[in-house]
């Protein structure tokens, strides 16, 4: 695929996401975070501004360059990993909440592109075994549990923002 096909579809698909997203924004309640650019609807209106208008210069700079150079594949395994895992993680938030889904997603993140990355190997490039596996997996658990709780903060504390929590009321009927 040449270059400007390929820019030319990247830049359609950002300016639909970016103005569908826009629109979207708008249907979402105000919340009760005290800056009004951190509540959900303005600060998601404003990436998906931003967002339209990267699409659309990158829609300008190809229409007026027209690259022809060849171009290798970019949506591959890697990328639908990632597509389908963040809209796992979007969808599961409402029912397991922040923490959880963004400790699972993290976790999932971090073993996919380490694996990917051969950090799950030894120095010689064998995939590690037994304990060794086990203490880099459980190190990667840890950091998104980190990772996780200091996102949690942030929003909570600093930003005064509600987060979804996980209720187990709410499935089991006593």
């Amino acid at each position: 695929m040449t270059q400007w096909k390929r820019d030319f579809m990247w830049a359609v698909s950002t300016i639909i996401v970016g103005v569908a997203g826009f629109i979207y924004a708008g249907t979402l309640k105000p919340g009760t975070v005290k800056y009004k650019v951190a509540q959900p609807g303005p600060y998601l209106q404003l990436w998906m501004a931003i967002l339209g208008l990267l699409g659309v210069a990158l829609l300008v700079k190809t229409l007026i360059k027209k690259p022809q150079e060849k171009m290798p594949v970019v949506f591959h395994k890697t990328a639908v990993f990632t597509l389908v895992s963040l809209f796992i993680y979007a969808w599961s938030m409402k029912y397991i909440g922040f923490v959880i889904s963004t400790t699972l997603f993290t976790t999932a993140a971090l073993w996919f592109y380490s694996w990917k990355a051969g950090k799950f190997n030894d120095a010689q490039g064998v995939l590690l075994k037994g304990k060794a596996l086990v203490l880099r997996a459980l190190l990667y658990v840890v950091i998104a549990v980190g990772l996780s709780l200091a996102t949690y903060v942030l929003f909570r504390d600093v930003l005064g923002s509600n987060l979804p929590k996980f209720n187990l009321s709410q499935y089991i009927r006593l």
